[in-house]
């Protein structure tokens, strides 16, 4: 039997809002709006705001008072949606939901989960408010939504020339309408692009262009400086960064030392993401989502960009260093800390040659800490 196309309701949410681009079922669009999801007295990010501030139970109540609130509020938008379009059905499409533990105590406790259970809560009311109306729910993960970006951006040129609805259509728009694309060419039965994988190299270094001491600790990360003209580091947008990440590669070193964190309580790092570590030495593994591989870096990473929109190299310098040498990566973000530590591990190991960068983004931060984002010239 041939399958009706209906429309699509594409999210991109945030703490407490989200925004919402609706395409018919021939693919147009046909709406955009922003909607508010909880009430404005509470606050966006329970999981994460309240646990800082109130005693455990008084958190716990606050993250269910403010998902009871996102649950009538979600029934409501959709509602409201549903009666200005005339939707009798549709396909709500929602950022995927990635495993979580099983309580709000546990949430709040872990590192990792602390900043992701507010979207998860918010995704997971919307979910619930459109299954609730008789919808489809359709989740879309970032490989999915990176697919449909140029699309995406073809899509608001067209109809901005169109005339329907008027310039500009910010970043918000355009991650709900991929997310839309992309469950609407799912239900046709095929993806309408596909994009090889991006690599970025990422590391937190000392102004002298260190990511360790000589003994591989790094202690000295942890500065005291307050630059007042800053950009507060907000939680959300952690998350949703965090989100986008497909998969991690690593060094032996790095993953040592975020099994050293995690040893001494600070959660460990990587999530359930595929945590990928080239190395010759036998480790041990710690949980399912690590996998070890051996020195064909180039035979790996040829893997992993046809698995993976978003692959995220997290250390260590050696491993960075070959990979600039052999002309492997497309992005580097570099988190330059407020401190000198005078000698230790290098970011680029063993580099060997000039690299031609361009600077894409430059942001300053309370904390003092500058972040730098280049594009690797080919």
């Amino acid at each position: 039997m041939e399958r009706k196309a209906i429309p699509v309701v594409g999210v991109s949410d945030h703490a407490g809002w989200a925004v919402l681009v609706t395409l018919e079922a021939d693919g147009a669009v046909v709406d955009r709006c922003k909607v508010l999801l909880k009430d404005d007295d509470l606050p966006g990010l329970p999981h994460h705001d309240a646990s800082r501030r109130l005693p455990l139970a008084e958190a716990v109540a606050m993250v269910e008072k403010v998902r009871r609130s996102a649950q009538a509020h979600s029934e409501r938008q959709l509602a409201q949606l549903a009666e200005r379009l005339g939707l009798d059905r549709a396909v709500l499409a929602l950022r995927a939901i990635p495993k979580m533990p099983d309580s709000v105590e546990e949430c709040i406790a872990d590192y990792w989960a602390n900043a992701r259970a507010d979207g998860v809560m918010y995704r997971e009311e919307l979910a619930r408010a459109a299954e609730a109306r008789g919808w489809q729910v359709g989740w879309f993960d970032s490989q999915q939504q990176a697919a449909m970006q140029k699309a995406a951006a073809y899509r608001t040129k067209e109809t901005e020339a169109s005339g329907r609805f008027a310039p500009p259509w910010n970043r918000d728009h355009r991650i709900a309408l991929a997310g839309a694309l992309a469950a609407f060419a799912e239900g046709g039965g095929q993806m309408m692009a596909e994009n090889e994988g991006r690599i970025t190299i990422h590391m937190a270094a000392s102004l002298d262009g260190y990511i360790a001491r000589e003994d591989g600790s790094v202690d000295w990360m942890e500065t005291e400086d307050e630059y007042a003209a800053g950009e507060e580091l907000d939680a959300d947008y952690v998350s949703r960064f965090l989100e986008g990440i497909d998969c991690y590669l690593m060094g032996s070193g790095t993953y040592l030392t975020a099994l050293d964190f995690e040893k001494r309580g600070l959660g460990w790092a990587y999530g359930d993401k595929p945590v990928l570590v080239l190395t010759s030495r036998a480790l041990e593994r710690s949980r399912e989502s690590v996998t070890f591989h051996g020195e064909d870096l180039r035979g790996l990473l040829r893997q992993l960009r046809s698995r993976y929109a978003n692959i995220w190299v997290a250390g260590g310098g050696q491993l960075a260093g070959n990979m600039m040498r052999l002309g492997l990566a497309d992005e580097i973000r570099y988190s330059i800390l407020p401190v000198l530590i005078g000698k230790g591990i290098s970011f680029f190991e063993g580099l060997g040659k000039d690299v031609a960068l361009h600077l894409l983004e430059s942001r300053a931060y309370r904390s003092g800490m500058v972040a730098l984002r280049y594009a690797v010239e080919r």
